[in-house]
């Protein structure tokens, strides 16, 4: 039998355990359903994958990104647009998801298309971002279940929170 100590112990270790299991459950409950062919184009990529043009956008935006880095990842997703669009990793937290920005080409022009929105290990890719069918200035809005204000539509310039 354990002492009243140990159990009281037990217990808030449990409790403990049960809400980090929980936090740990991202649902995308939060966020309409996904626009299959969007979403099924999303692939892992890292900072060498990126063409070049991106990187050097990503560099002259103050991200702080390099290959091989503890947050070099990101994914390659359908978001309309000319090309492939690309959340990445720009700035390293100290713990859990990076400041990631997205960037895609736009009349022409490879353009930062949003920046601070929540990147997570593309494992599996888009896990935690969702590309919805509704577009807005060309592009399909996005869901990030994990922040505040989830939903984020493309106002013409940068995509914003609805």
């Amino acid at each position: 039998m354990l002492s009243p100590r140990w159990t009281g112990a037990i217990a808030a270790l449990i409790a403990i355990a049960l809400l980090l299991v929980a936090g740990s459950q991202h649902s995308l409950a939060a966020c309409p359903a996904a626009f299959a062919p969007a979403q099924q184009s999303c692939r892992a990529v890292t900072y060498k994958d990126l063409p070049a043009e991106t990187g050097t956008l990503l560099k002259s935006s103050g991200c702080d990104v390099a290959a091989d880095s503890n947050y070099d990842y990101g994914v390659s997703v359908a978001l309309g647009g000319e090309a492939a669009a690309y959340q990445f990793c720009c700035h390293a937290a100290p713990h859990g998801p990076c400041a990631s920005a997205i960037i895609g080409k736009d009349k022409g022009q490879w353009r930062l298309l949003a920046e601070d929105i929540l990147g997570y290990d593309a494992d599996p890719p888009c896990s935690e971002l969702v590309v919805l069918e509704h577009r807005s200035g060309g592009f399909h809005d996005i869901c990030i279940p994990n922040m505040a204000s989830a939903i984020h539509s493309f106002d013409g310039s940068r995509y914003r929170a609805k």
